[in-house]
């Protein structure tokens, strides 16, 4: 119910009524209840604090802070917090609801990626290298980035599109070279790539 006065007391009650034949049978009133109107509507306050996170495997929250007229609202007391998607990699939902004074609702969104990647072992093969990284569930793949410059400018690429695999020898590179590489993983999820850290670069010379 809406289009009310704003801060007003108002008094409630409702009941049932069936139609019968084209007659009307109303129930007992239910006993009455009493509500005061929201006075602001925190759908014009102003979020902060939401930011992008890395998977955890635990449920994932924000440090927010909500403030109408530049006056700073008290979780619990101005306004209640839901989270929603908020534990796996994918886009989760922040639901913040007034309270008391404070009616209305807004709705705010961030991004989950995937961890940082580790490479465990790393070491040259002939004309190439190979690596060892850390296994990711909430991955759909990986994929691994070198180049012979420390900035990685012109680095190529190789996807690994199965997220069981956690090895991979690069071939078909020049010999006796030094290779900056690093890796990350990535999740696909309704049709939205989402790719987590690149890994700490480490260095490695093809045999």
């Amino acid at each position: 119910v809406s289009n009310l006065t704003a801060g007003k007391k108002y008094y409630v009650r409702v009941r049932s009524y069936t139609v019968v034949r084209g007659k009307r049978y109303n129930g007992a009133w239910s006993d009455t209840k009493s509500v005061t109107t929201a006075k602001y509507d925190i759908a014009k306050a102003k979020v902060a604090g939401i930011k992008n996170k890395s998977f955890t495997g635990r449920n994932i929250t924000q440090s927010i802070t909500v403030t109408y007229s530049g006056k700073t609202l008290k979780n619990g007391t101005d306004y209640t917090v839901k989270y929603s998607a908020n534990t796996k990699v994918g886009t989760a939902k922040v639901t913040i609801t007034g309270k008391g004074i404070y009616g209305g609702v807004i709705t705010k969104s961030f991004a989950i990626y995937p961890a940082k990647q580790v490479i465990q072992k790393l070491y040259g093969t002939y004309a190439g290298f190979f690596i060892d990284y850390a296994q990711k569930g909430s991955a759909t793949g990986y994929e691994i980035s070198y180049s012979q410059r420390s900035d990685f400018k012109g680095a190529k690429s190789v996807k690994v599109t199965n997220n069981r695999t956690d090895k991979k020898t690069v071939s078909g590179l020049a010999r006796y070279q030094k290779y900056y590489v690093r890796v990350r993983s990535y999740t696909v999820k309704g049709g939205k790539t989402y790719n987590g850290a690149w890994s700490d670069k480490k260095w490695v010379y093809t045999q």
